[in-house]
């Protein structure tokens, strides 16, 4: 809870003094239009399967992957600028906001 209402430890400021603000306008962006485009490509697959069009639901299937593809990479990016926290002071905090976010879009990659 004290990202909410940071404690004296880190300095009662948020982020920790020391530890820069990730910028939302760049990979976590990317992350979000990667999940979009990625439902609907699984939805344009799914379409085309219910049509009976073998080739749109192929050309889905794929674009879906290549998208799956890409966005597991950018949570590697993303798991490395983690660990990379993990080697400033406070660090368990950060973690603490981190890690389940991660965890949970990992989730939403498996499922589709």
């Amino acid at each position: 809870m004290s990202a909410l209402a940071p404690t004296v430890e880190l300095g009662c400021a948020w982020p920790p003094l020391g530890i820069s603000a990730i910028n939302p306008f760049e990979l976590p962006l990317l992350n979000t239009v990667i999940l979009l485009s990625s439902g609907v490509t699984v939805t344009w697959a799914h379409h085309s399967l219910i049509e009976g069009n073998r080739k749109g639901a192929l050309y889905g299937t794929l674009a879906t992957l290549v998208l799956a593809i890409i966005f597991t990479g950018a949570l590697w990016i993303r798991k490395l600028q983690i660990s990379a926290c993990t080697k400033l002071p406070n660090s368990g905090e950060i973690l603490k906001l981190l890690v389940p976010n991660y965890s949970f879009n990992r989730t939403i990659i498996i499922i589709y």
